[in-house]
């Protein structure tokens, strides 16, 4: 699973919380168990300002 941020938008903690969630989702939802034998991958992309669109427009987050 793919998962693409602009740069700097999410914490670590944000993005650990994100990975576990997408993951359990994933189990979930094709009844998979957890195996420590079958790997789950998810990859958080995160873009550089004005490298991120949203409904055809340049997004770019708000400062913090």
């Amino acid at each position: 699973m793919e998962l693409h941020f602009p740069a700097n938008l999410l914490t670590l903690e944000q993005k650990a919380a994100m990975i576990k969630g997408v993951t359990d989702v994933v189990l979930k939802a094709t009844k998979q168990p957890s195996d420590p034998a079958r790997k789950s991958f998810v990859q958080i992309f995160e873009t550089a300002d004005g490298g991120f669109g949203v409904d055809g427009q340049v997004f770019v987050p708000r400062a913090k």
